[in-house]
């Protein structure tokens, strides 16, 4: 967990810093916008997933309109990624702009 901001949480749904919708949060389980499975949510900030996890994919999420883009946060310290889980935020191939 690298502790470098990637976005917020906002009624259920995951954004990035720059507004753009990832996906959706359901029972703290987080599926990206194409429906594939992204891991739980720890420690309210992280997003991991277990190592050889594997989900079936939902359908396509719908984009929503946010109406407000919040302050970013700062940085956090990094931390060790518990054996067997992986950052399941490093995994996503999303050109970021930043």
């Amino acid at each position: 967990m690298n502790g470098q901001y990637f976005g917020f949480f906002q009624d259920s749904k995951l954004f990035d810093m720059t507004n753009q919708f990832i996906g959706i949060v359901d029972n703290e389980e987080v599926w990206h916008q194409n429906g594939q499975y992204l891991g739980i949510i720890v420690e309210s900030n992280y997003i991991l997933r277990q190592i050889n996890s594997s989900r079936p994919n939902r359908q396509l999420i719908p984009f929503p309109q946010l109406q407000e883009l919040p302050p970013i946060s700062p940085a956090r310290s990094g931390k060790p990624i518990p054996s067997g889980w992986l950052d399941a935020l490093e995994t996503l191939s999303i050109k970021r702009k930043w």
